[in-house]
């Protein structure tokens, strides 16, 4: 299993609408997105889109975006996690063999 250093940490950043604008409204909740994002098939995640609906993906489960009823981001930097995890150019050449991998190391079935 990898150190917790080498996890994919996310941030939640809930919302509320003012004049018509999506405004952070509470601190942000880090939370490890590692297992989440793994979990993904292997096109989802070459194709993720970071700050889009993709994101959101990764905090269905959190207690704090279950609880949360209005507007929410996901903030996190998959190509630079998967770049510290020995996937060179982040997304765009991660291979089946490279999520088996991480799969493995990370403890993801």
């Amino acid at each position: 299993m990898q150190e917790q250093s080498r996890r994919l940490i996310a941030s939640l950043r809930r919302q509320v609408w003012v004049n018509n604008e999506a405004t952070e409204s509470e601190e942000p909740v880090e939370f490890d997105a590692t297992a989440a994002l793994l979990r993904l098939p292997l096109s989802g995640i070459q194709q993720f889109r970071e700050h889009d609906h993709d994101s959101d993906v990764l905090a269905e489960d959190l207690p704090e975006r279950v609880e949360w009823t209005g507007p929410f981001e996901v903030d996190m930097d998959v190509d630079g996690w998967l770049e510290q995890n020995g996937v060179p150019e982040g997304r765009k050449s991660l291979t089946k063999e490279d999520l088996d991998r991480l799969r493995r190391e990370y403890g993801v079935i």
